[in-house]
């Protein structure tokens, strides 16, 4: 498949919804033939617009997927039908949503080879694109120790798609502001970090923020992988000081640590869970394979 951005279309809209659809399917125990009228039920509402970056249907995108994968599985369960050829047929999946198919990778290494070994995780709160130009501002700002107000030049170096998919210059709200590589970078420098408080309505209108959004340049590098980014900064005295980002952190290559996610969990909790809810759910989940049953970890939330 093509990279998920190029079509227009969104991957949490898309392939979410059969990937969701395929799990529920699981953990329902349905039959192969069950399990493929869930695929055809999944595929057939799936959907995700590039267009809505930047405003609330984005965030609903992942969330609709799981919602449609759920469905699928629990009508075909019931007896509801789809097409059989719902991925490789004429009009199916994979051409709709494709100008190319593999149609063998598909079932290549099944049950042998698991891909879900080879998954990151997002440490920040924004486009996983603008992850290794983070860690590289992070970085800079930390070894130079320079304020932002003593800064001439801001140069960033990212593979050329980062720029086509994040290249909004003047984000007028914290969600838009996920989409900018100039606002990931300058809060990222100022704050030395990337997670919500990074990313809100009052971070993108901060004057702090703006004055040196304005002065980064974010420049296209074709040498670069989508996981690397170099961060460069002169000095007004004229010192140079500089970063290179091999691996965003998260990805397989430079994994989270176990207390990186749980910090994750952690910032993401705390605006809806109190403290002693959001502890007690950490140790279930630490714990997951001595629980007997999964909604006693269900449960946790809904108390």
């Amino acid at each position: 498949m093509p990279n998920h951005h190029r079509g227009g279309w969104h991957l949490a809209g898309t392939l979410g919804t059969l990937a969701a659809s395929l799990g529920a399917a699981r953990m329902l125990s349905l039959d192969a033939q069950s399990t493929l009228m869930a695929m055809g039920i999944g595929c057939t509402q799936a959907a995700g617009m590039q267009q809505n970056r930047g405003s609330d249907c984005k965030s609903l995108h992942a969330g609709k997927s799981a919602y449609h994968g759920v469905l699928a599985a629990t009508l075909a369960a019931n007896g509801i039908n789809s097409s059989p050829e719902i991925l490789e047929g004429n009009l199916g999946f994979t051409r709709v949503y494709s100008t190319t198919q593999n149609l063998d990778s598909l079932t290549k290494e099944l049950g042998r080879e698991w891909l879900i070994t080879k998954n990151g995780y997002k440490p920040y709160s924004c486009g996983v694109v603008l992850h290794p130009l983070i860690d590289a501002c992070i970085g800079v700002s930390q070894k130079s120790q320079v304020p932002a107000t003593e800064i001439a030049k801001f140069e960033v170096f990212v593979h050329p798609d980062v720029i086509r998919i994040t290249g909004v210059d003047k984000p007028g709200s914290g969600l838009m502001s996920k989409f900018s590589a100039n606002h990931a970078a300058a809060v990222s420098y100022l704050d030395r970090a990337g997670g919500v408080p990074e990313f809100t309505n009052e971070k993108s209108q901060d004057p702090l923020v703006i004055s040196l959004r304005q002065l980064i340049s974010i420049k296209s590098s074709p040498q670069l992988n989508l996981d690397q980014a170099i961060a460069k900064i002169t000095t007004k005295s004229g010192t140079q000081f500089e970063i290179t980002i091999d691996h965003a952190k998260g990805t397989v290559q430079n994994p989270m640590s176990d207390a990186d996610i749980e910090q994750k969990f952690i910032q993401n909790a705390k605006a809806c869970l109190s403290n002693d809810k959001t502890q007690r759910i950490l140790s279930a989940v630490w714990n997951l394979e001595q629980l007997g049953d999964v909604n006693q970890l269900t449960r946790l939330y809904a108390e």
